[in-house]
């Protein structure tokens, strides 16, 4: 990854951006998994405010640390100041305000006192030896925070002091900062399933200054981030206890003269994703493993100090909280992990750029849908894939034909493997022009399902709740999304499954040479086989449709979205109506990849056996309509024979020309019903003569192909399930061809993500 990595930096030095140097001593206090509480001391000191930590406070955070441990100016605090028992009133369900400071005042007597590291006080210490490092005052107030900082280490009775700051902030507190000092003073009680209840205390303290001659003076700022950066570039080398002083040598990636590395790598962390410190470098210390040959860190490879530290300052500007959605964002890859019993999608890190203005053109928006989960709101050019793509793609071209750009764009894929380990799970460089080629023939993809084809789903502003609309083309992340899960009995089941791996994905979408038709078969196979039981049972339920959508087909479609209390999408359970969609659009855009296009295959045999079935259910529920009331089976017929013909096509025929004779023979000869009474029953007989008429042509059709007696392969499977879902009569909504649905609304059921 090293050489991926020297490639990033490179292109931001040509771009003129400035990216501080990494430090191996430098980072962000891990907020991951533990409560963090921000206290600020007085010169002398003394804790006087403690408040949580704000999410606008993030990006400011730093820390100097020791090695992987000592961190400063974060406490950790891995014991909680109150011992309570499992068994006391504090453990109620509910958290107060009154509940906390009572279990303060019944449990102050027995605080403990919180441990300091030595490790961390010598940070404190380094810091003071930089006095007079600085530029400007920025330094001279640092120094009096470390000077702070060791007065309160040496205070006895810490804890006393703190408990004293929290309880003036729990007067004015609000629910989250309840939480947070509880879990610092008491820890969390844990009950897990088979287990005696416990005591877990995961938190720390992150400590600011209150300065008496400027009292909105923080430690927590950009300029201070990068005085300290500054700070640390001038120290001296040291050793690090494990290896030997920097040494002069010729660096394997610059190959010049450089004051070469020492020890590990600066290590780096991306929010929501790698949220474990790590080293962009195979071969490190922490791995016993690779001490099997004897060599680890900078001895199995010679790179320069400056070098090393340029190389992660540049994957830490391009993977900043700032540039979420732009440079960077986390995308799902497909496989699965279980947490606390719960089965969840695990994440990659996807950076996107190209050789200039790369801060500017989120190319990573081409990959997966814009959410509120990402902390963006999609905006009005990015509310489906075409539309996010025109946007992206045009501001590409803008740039190319102003000459401000270079032919190709960079794309990077980072998974975490283990705790402290990385690597790099994709890789590709295409130019813009096969990048914007790629592109627009994904776009075109969404064209490849027949033209009448409309699938309802939940759409508020509609009368009875369901609107019909077209399946629109899927970002590359909700391919993988799509395929975790392996669907069951008609559609009503499914279980969690590993989708194809993320950079197979890619390769088709970005059209790879060589390897994307031959992906896009796989994925075909694949999508069948888990989603063939959702095609049948959607399908079948389509055809039970009565012309007024009510009753109990309303209900049943309805009930393919789950919804939560508040009436918003739950995907806390399986959504087979989503996925459904999800499906249909997923083979027209294979499909299309492998030279398969709606004007050849709607007139190929696999297509109108499936569109004869539909005829035939339509027929059946008809003749159910007229002659039985209305009474209609669950199963029609053409469904019931829809898995059979994708085995033996020439055997479906043979049972469905066989069942289907009474159904027939009635079309032939009822007579629409002239009581105004049995109108369902008139439209019922016309509708089904009306089948007939075109059920005729296509037998024939089916009767003069020759390729029916073998079993279908995978495209041709694909096939008869879209002549199967196509509309009979019309289109599917019995009115126009229009969606009926905004694209906005469209987005929010296509797009929505799935957990």
């Amino acid at each position: 990854m090293l050489s991926e990595l020297h490639q990033l930096a490179r292109n931001l030095r040509i771009q003129g951006i400035d990216v501080e140097a990494s430090h191996k001593d430098f980072g962000a206090p891990g907020l991951s998994g533990r409560a963090s509480l921000r206290v600020r001391l007085t010169d002398d000191g003394n804790p006087v405010e403690v408040t949580s930590v704000s999410p606008s406070d993030i990006p400011a955070l730093w820390t100097l640390k020791k090695y992987n441990f000592d961190f400063f100016p974060a406490v950790r605090v891995d014991r909680p100041v109150f011992d309570v028992p499992l068994d006391d009133p504090f453990w109620a369900p509910k958290l107060t305000r009154q509940s906390v400071l009572d279990a303060i005042n019944r449990h102050r007597p027995k605080a403990r006192a919180i441990e300091i590291a030595a490790g961390v006080a010598d940070q404190a210490g380094r810091i003071r030896r930089w006095a007079g490092a600085g530029t400007d005052d920025t330094m001279t107030s640092l120094v009096h925070f470390a000077a702070a900082f060791l007065a309160f280490s040496k205070i006895d009775k810490t804890s006393l002091r703190l408990v004293e700051a929290v309880e003036a902030g729990v007067a004015t507190a609000d629910s989250e900062f309840l939480k947070v000092a509880a879990a610092v003073l008491f820890g969390r009680r844990l009950a897990p399933r088979g287990k005696p209840p416990k005591i877990e205390c995961k938190a720390q303290l992150l400590f600011d200054l209150k300065s008496s001659s400027d009292p909105f003076f923080s430690i927590y700022t950009a300029t201070m981030r990068h005085e300290v950066r500054h700070a640390l570039s001038k120290e001296s080398p040291i050793s690090d206890g494990k290896k030997s002083a920097a040494l002069p040598g010729i660096c394997a990636l610059e190959q010049s003269p450089r004051e070469l590395l020492s020890g590990p790598m600066p290590q780096w962390r991306a929010s929501k994703v790698i949220t474990k410190d790590v080293v962009p470098f195979s071969k490190f210390s922490d791995a016993k493993c690779h001490y099997r040959y004897g060599r680890a860190d900078s001895e199995s490879f010679p790179l320069g100090r400056d070098t090393a530290e340029t190389l992660v300052g540049a994957l830490k500007w391009v993977t900043d909280d700032a540039r979420l959605n732009a440079t960077w964002r986390p995308i799902s890859n497909g496989k699965l992990i279980r947490r606390q019993g719960r089965t969840y999608e695990d994440q990659d890190l996807l950076i996107a750029y190209p050789s200039a203005d790369a801060e500017t053109l989120a190319l990573v928006r081409l990959f997966a849908a814009a959410s509120r989960e990402d902390g963006v709101e999609p905006t009005s050019d990015e509310k489906s894939f075409a539309d996010t793509a025109e946007a992206v793609l045009s501001a590409l071209r803008e740039k190319v034909q102003t000459g401000r750009i270079a032919q190709w764009v960079r794309l990077i894929l980072i998974r975490s493997v283990s705790k402290g380990q990385i690597q790099l799970a994709h890789m590709s460089s295409p130019s813009i022009e096969e990048l914007a080629s790629a592109v627009e023939a994904w776009r075109r993809s969404e064209d490849n399902l027949p033209g009448a084809l409309r699938i309802p789903a939940r759409w508020t502003k509609a009368q009875n709740g369901i609107g019909w609309f077209r399946p629109r083309v899927l970002f590359p992340e909700e391919i993988g999304r799509l395929l975790t899960h392996q669907w069951m009995r008609a559609g009503t089941e499914c279980s969690r499954v590993e989708a194809p791996p993320i950079g197979l994905v890619f390769d088709l979408f970005l059209r790879k040479p060589g390897v994307w038709q031959q992906h896009a078969a796989q994925l075909l196979e694949v999508t069948l086989a888990r989603c063939a039981p959702l095609l049948t049972g959607a399908g079948r339920l389509l055809h039970l449709r009565p012309r007024d959508d009510a009753g109990k087909w309303l209900s049943e479609w309805q009930a393919l979205f789950p919804l939560t209390a508040s009436g918003k999408p739950d995907f806390s359970k399986p959504q087979p109506g989503r996925s459904f969609i999800n499906s249909v659009s997923l083979i027209g855009s294979l499909l299309y990849a492998m030279n398969s296009t709606v004007d050849q295959y709607t007139n190929e045999s696999a297509f109108l056996l499936g569109r004869l079935l539909a005829m035939m259910d339509e027929l059946h529920r008809c003749y159910c309509v007229a002659e039985r009331g209305g009474d209609i089976p669950n199963s029609l017929i053409g469904n019931g024979l829809l898995g059979r013909a994708a085995e033996s096509p020439a055997r479906a025929i043979e049972e469905l020309l066989d069942r289907s004779r009474i159904y027939l023979g009635w079309a032939k000869t009822a007579t629409p019903p002239s009581d105004p009474k049995k109108e369902s029953a008139r439209i019922a007989v016309i509708s089904a003569r009306d089948v007939l008429r075109l059920a005729a042509p296509l037998s024939e059709s089916l009767h003069r192909a020759n390729a029916l007696d073998e079993e279908l392969t995978p495209v041709r499977k694909a096939h008869l399930f879209l002549g199967y879902l196509s509309p009979v009569l019309g289109d599917s909504t019995g009115q126009d061809t229009g969606s009926g649905v905004s694209p906005q609304d469209e987005t929010q059921l296509n797009g929505a993500k799935q957990t």
